[in-house]
């Protein structure tokens, strides 16, 4: 199991579970093109992991670029998933209920759509088979 921390350094992300959900209550910082602050002193804003030729101005944006593909991949749900997350815990509750009023479902049924775009964005199953065909799996169908 992948632990969930506050901060991830560019090199560090492969879209696990808690990576996305970084990805995701950071995304108006990445929209600009800005790599979320560590909140230490030390001015260092690299990273374990390689960079490889990419100037380190142009990862932010391959990042996003990567993020915008997945969420893209989930169609409709997409957008409760990026509300539910880019809010802070206290927040989502709140919005959680809102948005499945304004979707006429009820909230296990939005949570159920969320969980599922977050686990196929954040996982293997997105070159393995389509959204559709992955929610039709969880259903056993």
């Amino acid at each position: 199991m992948t632990e969930q921390k506050d901060f991830y350094s560019l090199g560090e992300i492969r879209f696990t579970r808690p990576q996305v959900i970084f990805l995701l209550r950071n995304f108006e910082l990445l929209l600009d093109g800005v790599w979320p602050s560590d909140h230490k002193e030390s001015g260092y804003t690299g990273g374990k992991g390689k960079h490889g030729h990419k100037a380190p101005f142009e990862n932010p944006e391959l990042i996003m670029a990567d993020l915008v593909t997945r969420l893209d991949s989930v169609g409709r749900d997409a957008l409760p998933l990026l509300i539910a997350y880019s809010k802070d815990l206290e927040q989502q509750y709140y919005i959680r209920d809102f948005l499945a009023r304004c979707l006429r479902i009820d909230v296990i049924e939005l949570d159920k759509r969320i969980d599922n775009a977050l686990r196929y964005i954040s996982g293997k199953w997105m070159r393995k088979r389509s959204y559709q065909q992955f929610c039709q799996h969880k259903k056993g169908g």
